[in-house]
């Protein structure tokens, strides 16, 4: 390339010339996009194909395709809130978000009733909460129980949008059936705030849901790209089996799918620990709230949306607020149960300082132990993450550049041999990543000169590579000793 220069050629008087052009030097990273998959059931109402994954743009196009009030929509609901709220921090944003569908199970979908009686009502607001959507229902003075039921219906009708349930009523009983077949059903909670005096509002389940879902044909069918996460919709000891199974699979080195599923969980803490135990590996996050009033596929979902939110895979998440309801305060986990929690591989969530949200305490991994001994190193999404995120970065760089190279290890030259050539892309990488504003990799000179690159004795054509690398963990915790020195 021939060099070039705006000083005009006329210029013929000695002396030096400068000009100055700023350039953003280009990095040998490349940027990656951040995919989290939804798997949940849909309703018949939704246009989407099962066990066929698709992405959705905004919650209108994901009611279209899972169906208005299904927990499939609604865990597109809560992904994009929880989007918003991440660049509301400045913690990134949106990742893409896309669906796979599964059919509802054969079974029953559970029912809830709302029975109203009244003596003579006062004027006031009658106020409910289901899932913990708040829902105000106007009451007249003199109101019948009939007349206030009916508004009842007529309230959740105007919320079926980001509702679980829809509603019917005959005379002073207004019923809510979950909007999908399944055992699911049987999380929403109902609530009576308030009501106005004169009137009483009595809850009882009237149907238990029935029916299991199969993930596994779900997150199966998820290998038309990579997703970075996946949230599936049932917390069970058979959905952890599910899941470890399609992981095993997905991180091998013929599939090259590095992600991680999301499992959230509202019962006890000793229920998700034990979710935990069996899963016991870096690939799974079971995300835990006690009583917490969102779906269990919520709390998952909201998790997985705020890590996945940033591409930087070493992010820190302590205190990252989501978009879920607190339990009530009896069920706020201790400084106790909160240290077992996280000993135990469980995500745990607490009421932020306002007490409106939920707050990951810390994001930890199931990863507990290591050929039945304790292990913690892999405990941070952080670790795994990150070697993830530079192993997609060796394999991107090597299409780009080796795709038609031959081995020549006998050129004069070594520095200019194959095999120097991909250290030389190895170090780069490294080097970039330990670089960044908040640096990716720690130490990287002291572990450049141990990355080899020989040619394979038995497989022709293969070079084999060891690359150490120290991962840059997030900052967790720092100890004061305060010294007061007096006279």
């Amino acid at each position: 390339m021939s060099l070039t220069t705006s000083v005009p050629s006329s210029i013929d008087t000695p002396d030096s010339f400068h000009e100055f052009h700023h350039v953003k030097q280009g990095g040998s990273l490349i940027s990656l996009p951040q995919r989290v998959l939804l798997a949940a059931v849909k309703s018949s109402a939704g246009t989407a194909t099962v066990e066929a994954p698709v992405q959705v743009f905004d919650l209108a196009d994901a009611i279209v395709k899972a169906g208005q009030g299904s927990e499939l929509a609604l865990m597109c609901a809560k992904a994009f809130e929880q989007g918003l709220l991440n660049a509301a921090a400045g913690r990134g944003g949106t990742p893409e978000i896309w669906i796979c569908p599964i059919a509802a199970p054969a079974g029953v979908a559970a029912a809830e009733t709302l029975t109203v009686t009244v003596t003579t009502a006062v004027a006031g607001t009658l106020v409910l909460r289901i899932a913990g959507r708040t829902i105000n229902v106007g009451v007249a003075a003199g109101d019948a129980q009939n007349t206030i039921a009916a508004a009842i219906e007529d309230a959740i009708d105007a919320a079926a949008r980001e509702l679980p349930v829809t509603a019917g009523v005959a005379l002073n009983v207004v019923t809510c059936t979950h909007v999908t077949i399944g055992t699911n059903g049987n999380d929403v909670v109902y609530e009576v705030v308030s009501a106005p005096s004169g009137v009483s509002v009595a809850l009882a389940q009237s149907a238990a849901g029935t029916g299991t879902v199969d993930i596994t044909a779900a997150v199966d069918a998820a290998v038309d790209k990579n997703y970075d996460a996946i949230v599936i919709s049932i917390h069970s000891a058979g959905a952890i089996t599910d899941a470890a199974a399609h992981l095993t699979t997905m991180w091998g080195y013929a599939q090259k799918f590095w992600r991680w599923i999301f499992i959230g969980d509202k019962e006890t803490l000793a229920t998700a620990q034990g979710y935990a135990t069996s899963a016991d590996s870096e690939k799974i996050l079971v995300v835990s709230c006690e009583q917490s009033p969102s779906l269990p596929s919520e709390i998952a979902t909201a998790t997985a949306v705020a890590a996945f939110g940033t591409e930087r895979p070493n992010a820190n998440f302590d205190g990252v607020e989501l978009a879920l309801y607190p339990p009530p305060t009896s069920y706020a986990y201790s400084a106790a149960e909160i240290e077992s929690s996280i000993d135990g591989g469980v995500t745990p969530l607490k009421p932020t300082s306002n007490g409106a949200r939920l707050q990951i305490v810390r994001l930890v991994t199931t990863k507990t132990t290591d050929n039945s001994a304790p292990f913690t190193a892999l405990a941070d999404l952080a670790f795994s993450r990150t070697l993830a995120y530079r192993a997609t970065q060796y394999d991107l760089q090597y299409r780009l550049r080796f795709r038609q190279e031959v081995i020549d290890g006998d050129l004069a030259d070594p520095d200019a041999t194959l095999l120097a050539r991909v250290r030389d892309m190895c170090v780069e990488i490294d080097r970039e990543m330990g670089r960044q504003p908040y640096p990716m990799l720690r130490n990287v000179e002291d572990n450049i000169p141990q990355i080899r690159v020989e040619e394979a004795a038995s497989s022709a054509g293969r070079l084999l590579v060891q690359a150490p690398c120290r991962v840059a963990g997030p900052l967790h915790q720092v100890a004061f000793d305060h010294l007061h020195y007096y006279l």
